[in-house]
């Protein structure tokens, strides 16, 4: 369970001992892609609500039939056992993509789906280990000094991005309305400003640059919807400290608001839908009206005050219905997404969640499970110990680790 900030990505580097590639792979019959929608970048889509809005097929009723379809044996992490990358790959038509390697010597790999065989390999020193995001095309990643952009198909090098001062990018960026939104950090002498960049999707041009020295601490990948780019930070230098979320004209860069956040150890990403952002922090989750920033309003998802560590939410995974809300923390709880008041709860530690027709997605510390978005009830355990997941074609992909086995291989789960 991770809170995207520039820390975390930087050990989440350091822990990745090693990547091993080949073309093999045991194939059993898998859904066909192309259908039941991609899952084309963190969290989703650009709203970050972590929902595939386009899966048909799994649904409550068939979520019982869910088994392993294929593991991409030849497509692994190694490392001690339960080290599992803390990310899904994004899976956009026939491939998916992911990167390897540390700092010195990265590389942004695609490999076809559902065979397994990587279809293209290049060199992208300092690509951030977050996933790619792929759109109209084009893979776009952040590298250490700005944001690379690829074919999606070939590998070919479309553009890089080229900025005075050095500024360090470590964190996903979010793709949308022909825009790339890149957070980054910028040492000045001895004091760190990040800013946020939007470049032209097309041609790699700054489109525009947040004046605002944030200081510390900016969090996650940038949500965008209905013409507004979202941001949370932390910071001691900003009206005497705390945690804020803060809202983009996403064409213009001019700040439409910036509200306080109720909570405390650092805001997670925010997530829209249906006109309201939310924003999980510590173990409150907080609701604002997305064009205002006005608090709607704020629920225990754990104990309050918490300690560090005991709700550690990255974001709000918002069901297709916008009737409930799953929170991350040490239970996994429904939401009221218009009053906050909850619905179930699952006690148990969970990952982060992925939501998809009516089931939500997420591993506990022994198994995959599917949960019944309206009851609470388990739908299905896969039984073997898997990583965060994401919905595409049709089909449940996770990073896991059967009993025995050294280091996680790619798995999809079907009906």
């Amino acid at each position: 369970m991770v809170r995207l900030r520039k820390s975390n990505f930087g050990l989440a580097l350091l822990a990745v001992l090693a990547l091993q590639l080949g073309s093999a792979a045991v194939t059993v019959v898998e859904a066909a892609t192309g259908t039941g929608g991609d899952w084309a970048m963190l969290y989703a889509d650009p709203a970050h609500d972590s929902v595939n809005h386009a899966a048909t097929t799994l649904n409550p009723a068939t979520a019982r039939a869910l088994h392993v379809t294929h593991v991409y044996t030849g497509w692994r992490i190694m490392g001690a056992p339960r080290r599992m990358p803390e990310f899904p790959p994004p899976i956009a038509g026939n491939l998916a993509y992911s990167v390897a390697g540390g700092r010195a010597a990265d590389d942004l790999r695609a490999f076809q789906i559902p065979g397994g065989q990587k279809v293209w390999d290049v060199p992208c020193p300092g690509c951030s280990f977050g996933p790619p995001v792929i759109s109209g095309g084009v893979v776009y990643i952040e590298y250490a000094g700005g944001v690379e952009t690829f074919s999606a198909s070939t590998g070919q090098l479309v553009w890089q991005s080229a900025l005075a001062g050095n500024p360090a990018f470590d964190r996903p960026v979010t793709v949308s309305g022909g825009i790339v939104y890149a957070p980054s950090d910028l040492t000045t002498g001895s004091s760190p400003t990040q800013m946020v960049y939007a470049f032209d999707a097309t041609t790699g041009a700054v489109v525009w640059s947040s004046p605002d020295d944030f200081r510390c601490c900016q969090y996650g990948p940038i949500t965008v919807a209905d013409g507004l780019a979202y941001l949370t930070f932390s910071s001691a230098y900003f009206s005497s400290g705390g945690d804020f979320l803060l809202a983009y004209d996403a064409f213009t860069g001019a700040i439409v608001f910036t509200t306080r956040v109720p909570g405390a150890f650092g805001p997670g990403v925010p997530a829209f839908s249906n006109g309201m952002v939310y924003v999980p922090d510590g173990c409150q989750l907080n609701a604002f009206d997305a064009q205002t920033g006005a608090l709607r309003w704020s629920a225990a998802a754990g104990p309050v005050p918490a300690t560090w560590g005991q709700c550690d939410s990255s974001v709000t995974p918002v069901s297709e219905t916008g009737i409930l809300l799953a929170a991350q923390g040490p239970n996994l709880i429904a939401f009221s997404s218009a009053t906050g008041q909850p619905i179930w709860t699952v006690a148990g530690s969970f990952s982060q969640a992925s939501v998809a027709n009516g089931v939500i997605y997420v591993s506990d510390d022994a198994s995959l499970q599917g949960i019944d978005e309206a009851t609470g009830s388990t739908l299905y355990s896969s039984g073997i110990i898997c990583s965060n997941p994401s919905v595409a074609h049709n089909a449940v992909y996770a990073w896991c680790l059967p009993s025995g086995t050294y280091g996680s291989s790619m798995t999809a789960f079907g009906i």
